[in-house]
């Protein structure tokens, strides 16, 4: 279990940065760093042994493990194994267009495991609030108590123009007016009180648990895996639309089946700024696809449609659906309102990557000078990771 975490919360920093220290980490504070292959790798074979023993575990008995302590699944072990295969799902289609044969190799492994894959509500990945263990969640506070946060402008795009019913689910009126709105990334102008009240704020509470991994997302990749590597014995139509389904089912909104069966409503292709009425044409930024499955549209449309939605699913998740903007290039967003870079990142573009902390240069200086050659350019935030080749 704590090695299926472990794989879970690195994952997120090496694809925040490229290359880590892992192989060696907790040896020392001055550390060689490990490429970004060889970490994925290392990755892959501590889910398969972490896998093989729980599945075992498991074929000996259904009593629960370390149930007191086990804030997740309070110690169901089975769901444990569907958690670990589908992190391995989303591993290997992270790395499916720069090294597609071992992506397919991991990808059927998980898919094919006895146990399966997180399928349904019941199997989301949830850090529990409890009677003995409770904490602060970390979106309430970035939105609300420390109000930096609010719905972002490509969010309103996509979410109105598309009329999704998770937008309550998602989000809060603005207490300027009572509706809904987003603002543009990068803004230099506004003050945080005149922002914070003109948009919508993420509807969470200071006492929700925390989504780790939701089963909607096991189906966006299955819809991808099988459109792109001919993986799972369903339809890529059918594995995108229950991902669709579980995700209203996740986020308490209803209407799944008349939203999917829309061929008419497109993302907004313009933005109104709340804080100012200015109106900016954003047709050129955002996806034009309705959400009605096209079977007669090309590869590239489907997986564009299916990434629309995966983004949207993936909420409040944003380094996962940072991680896949980068990786597919999907979906269109409404760009940053002020590139202020320095040159580092073309405008227009996401941000890649984070730079390695100043503090790795001055107390692990000679192994952080070592981990920029491990990347594809200089340590700047315009250098993409390993495994981003498409976009």
């Amino acid at each position: 279990m704590a090695t299926i975490i472990k794989v879970f919360g690195m994952s997120r920093i090496t694809d925040k940065y490229g290359p880590i220290p892992y192989s060696k980490f907790g040896t020392g504070i001055q550390v060689a760093y490990d490429s970004q292959k060889d970490v994925y790798d290392s990755f892959f074979e501590e889910l398969s042994n972490a896998i093989e023993v729980l599945t075992s575990y498991n074929s000996r008995t259904s009593e629960p493990y370390l149930e007191d302590y086990d804030y997740i699944y309070n110690g169901n072990v089975k769901n444990w194994i569907k958690f670990a295969n589908s992190l391995r799902l989303r591993l290997a289609m992270r790395i499916s267009y720069v090294n597609q044969t071992k992506a397919q190799t991991e990808a059927t492994a998980a898919i094919d495991h006895t146990i399966g894959l997180m399928t349904s509500v019941s199997d989301n990945a949830v850090l529990k609030q409890g009677v003995s263990f409770s904490f602060i969640n970390e979106w309430w506070e970035a939105f609300e108590s420390f109000n930096d946060f609010r719905m972002s402008a490509t969010m309103d795009c996509y979410l109105k123009g598309l009329q999704d019913p998770r937008l309550s689910s998602y989000f809060k009126v603005a207490k300027k007016d009572g509706a809904y709105h987003g603002v543009r990334n990068g803004q230099t102008s506004r003050s945080q009180g005149t922002l914070s009240e003109a948009a919508s704020s993420m509807n969470v509470g200071q006492a929700s648990s925390i989504l780790w991994m939701d089963a909607a997302e096991t189906y966006f990749l299955l819809a991808e895996a099988k459109l792109r590597l001919n993986l799972g014995d369903k339809t890529v139509k059918e594995y995108y639309e229950e991902g669709v389904k579980t995700s209203f089912s996740s986020k308490g909104a209803s209407g799944a089946e008349s939203y999917l069966d829309n061929d008419v409503n497109v993302p907004s292709t313009s933005f109104i700024d709340p804080t100012n009425g200015r109106n900016t044409d954003v047709s050129r930024m955002v996806s034009t696809l309705t959400v009605k499955w096209d079977e007669s549209a090309s590869p590239d449309k489907k997986l564009e449609r299916i990434m629309v939605q995966k983004w949207i699913a993936l909420f409040p998740d944003g380094q996962e659906a940072w991680s896949e903007m980068r990786r597919t290039g999907y979906p269109g967003i409404v760009t940053i309102n002020t590139n202020a870079s320095g040159g580092e990142v073309a405008t227009g573009e996401l941000i890649s990557r984070l730079k390695f902390p100043t503090k790795e240069y001055s107390d692990n200086g000679e192994n952080t000078q070592a981990a920029v050659s491990l990347l594809k350019g200089t340590d700047i935030a315009g250098t993409r990771l390993w495994w981003d080749v498409k976009r």
